[in-house]
């Protein structure tokens, strides 16, 4: 665990050495899962302010199961640094098959701006070539945003 949380902790700061105005992000798994069997122990990195975007994969086929993941991640969030950037990460791919249907790809961004979420990370872009995910996407960002800073 600590093995793990150091060598973050250097990436971060070797990375900001080299270029000051850079976002390092990591995409862990849900805690405390990711500690358990990955050493993903991502609190402390929070808490460490060794991550300055944190994409927990919040996979989940169900709106009920997505929203109970990142309900308790942003818990952990709020209470390790309050001011992290936060994307949950949404996938719209397993296994070669499309399994997200566009009603709980729209309803999973409903729930993160219910819970005052503005942003998403989607895995696995070959989704994008579905004609109906392509039409969920311009439905709900219809504005360009600038990128975190």
């Amino acid at each position: 665990l600590k093995i793990l949380n150091d060598f973050g902790k250097k990436l971060y700061q070797a990375a900001h050495q080299v270029k000051k105005n850079i976002i390092v992000s990591f995409a862990p798994n849900p805690y405390p899962w990711s500690k358990d069997n990955l050493m993903q122990d991502w609190p402390t990195w929070l808490s460490e302010n060794n991550c300055d975007l944190l994409a927990v994969q919040c996979y989940r086929y169900s709106a009920d199961a997505y929203k109970n993941t990142v309900s308790a991640v942003l818990a952990h969030v709020n209470k390790a640094n309050p001011n992290q950037l936060f994307a949950p990460g949404i996938i719209l791919k397993e296994g070669g098959k499309i399994k997200m249907t566009p009603e709980l790809l729209k309803e999973q961004i409903r729930i993160n701006r219910s819970l005052g979420i503005n942003s998403e990370i989607f895995f696995y872009n070959d989704a994008l070539k579905n004609p109906e995910i392509k039409q969920v996407f311009l439905e709900i960002y219809t504005q360009k945003v600038d990128f975190p800073r």
